[in-house]
């Protein structure tokens, strides 16, 4: 998030000098200047646009992304409760057929859950990774080299 923080941050600035350098002061009127096309000042205005929108885009994907660990150890719970209820059950340390049932339906959620929140998870760090992609704050091979 930093960095694409810096990186709206710098096409904002370049932005402001492109258009003051646009627009004529009192003092060196141009009356070409004035007619000329704003089309790489729209450019850049888009540019920063969609940055911003996928900055907000990361922003909400990495909170849903962090929502998840929750029902990770909820899923967890459940899968392990429910191999120690079957090993009571199976092992014959405990007699009884809840332990057999509610053994296997906590095995059974538990199970279901974690393929959800795997999903859910991946889905998200997709999107993740895509706006980082699209907005070119990706690490590539070369900072990688960089650094080691």
């Amino acid at each position: 998030m930093a960095r694409i923080d810096e990186l709206i941050g710098s096409e904002l600035k370049v932005l402001r000098g492109e258009i003051d350098a646009f627009f004529p002061t009192p003092e060196r009127f141009d009356p070409v200047q004035v007619v000329a096309d704003p089309a790489l000042l729209s450019q850049r205005a888009a540019h920063v646009v969609k940055l911003y929108r996928i900055r907000q885009h990361l922003e909400s994907d990495l909170a849903h992304s962090r929502s998840v660990g929750p029902a990770a150890i909820l899923a967890l719970t459940c899968l392990g409760l429910g191999a120690v209820s079957l090993t009571a059950f199976y092992g014959e340390l405990v007699t009884g057929d809840f332990l057999r049932e509610g053994g296997l339906a906590l095995v059974i959620l538990g199970a279901l859950l974690l393929v959800v929140v795997t999903a859910v998870y991946a889905f998200f760090q997709h999107r993740l990774s895509t706006g980082e992609i699209e907005a070119g704050t990706d690490i590539r091979e070369s900072e990688l080299a960089s650094v080691g």
